[in-house]
């Protein structure tokens, strides 16, 4: 059963979110499947992050660099995306935040059910999609491991980083990261 719901802001974001490249929006939907499971306190780094007080971020990388979502926790276990963007920067971009801002409250759409199911028709979004199952079981099987647990993920981290230190010289990616692969 889901928890929470993973929804845009109206048809701008729904555009946004399909320019992206299609591993990216496949990884999008799967981390929106993750906060609608879990929500988004459980599901924590790297595939979520805090911005300020009332802004977060969905994290997704890909083949052709890094994406993010900018949204908003509402009312009724809500998360709503307000913004999309390829990240070019270290920082996120003022003039996205910027558009959040600017942004209207109209009808949104579903992340999860309604675009993914939109998507699948476009050419080589369902092999990406797909291509992304393995890692997102695994967040899914850390995320519910460590919620049985009691560890926060800050409670967590110290304990993943002195297990798995790369060995001198070695420049070795986090196992879930495509360049892991």
């Amino acid at each position: 059963m889901n928890t929470w719901s993973v929804e845009t802001l109206n048809e701008r974001v729904d555009e946004e979110l399909t320019l992206l490249p299609v591993d990216m929006r496949g990884r999008f939907v799967r981390v929106s499947q993750l906060i609608e499971k879990f929500g988004p306190f459980k599901v924590g780094m790297h595939h979520i992050r805090s911005l300020n007080n009332k802004l977060w971020e969905i994290r997704v990388s890909g083949r052709d660099g890094i994406s993010r979502g900018i949204y908003v926790l509402t009312a009724g276990k809500r998360v709503v995306v307000l913004h999309v963007f390829i990240k070019k920067t270290q920082q996120t971009p003022a003039k996205a935040l910027l558009t959040v801002t600017q942004g209207g409250w109209t009808a949104m759409s579903k992340v999860t059910t309604p675009l993914h199911n939109r998507w699948l028709k476009t050419p080589g979004y369902k092999e990406a999609y797909d291509a992304s199952q393995a890692e997102f079981e695994l967040a899914q099987q850390l995320i519910e491991t460590r919620i049985k647990s009691g560890l926060s993920q800050g409670e967590l981290a110290p304990k993943w980083a002195h297990r798995n230190q790369p060995s001198r010289g070695s420049k070795a990616a986090h196992p879930c990261h495509p360049c892991a692969r």
